[in-house]
């Protein structure tokens, strides 16, 4: 379903955070199975058409006559994306799911707190601990990122 192992981790992740934010939407009648494997192929296909998107928009930014200026700043984004994933991976379950929840979904401390039913300064300090180990990665990576994080 998606052309990159990378992308596949994100779809399963996608996947699990509608799963849980839909799951009061579940007909217990309904079996289970295709339901996750529904949610799943959105959320792949969704991934698949924003990669051909950005795929697209940077093809048309190459052939623009400011192509030049403008290259190295989407490079740049790319390899600080990289640098991030790989930081992220080597963050304890807990500390890389608050952060993902808190800096890539928008939720509260709060509601992190529900999520991963635990007290509210448990979650500060995961985020905390997370956001000082980040740092402290990315300030001290001296070499480019492979391909695959």
């Amino acid at each position: 379903m998606t052309h990159s192992h990378d992308m596949a981790q994100e779809a399963i992740n996608d996947t699990f955070n509608v799963v849980w934010n839909k799951a009061d939407s579940f007909q217990t009648e309904a079996e289970v199975k295709p339901w996750l494997f529904g949610i799943a192929r959105n959320c792949a296909k969704r991934l698949n058409a924003r990669e051909q998107k950005q795929q697209r928009i940077k093809e048309s930014i190459h052939t623009s006559d400011h192509s030049e200026n403008i290259t190295p700043l989407l490079d740049e984004r790319a390899t600080n994306n990289r640098w991030l994933n790989q930081a992220m991976a080597q963050l304890p379950a807990e500390q890389r799911t608050a952060f993902s929840l808190r800096y890539e979904l928008g939720f509260t401390v709060d509601e992190i707190s529900r999520v991963m039913e635990c007290p509210t300064n448990t979650t500060k300090g995961r985020l905390r601990y997370a956001k000082e180990r980040l740092r402290t990665t990315l300030n001290g990576a001296t070499s480019l990122p492979s391909g695959n994080p």
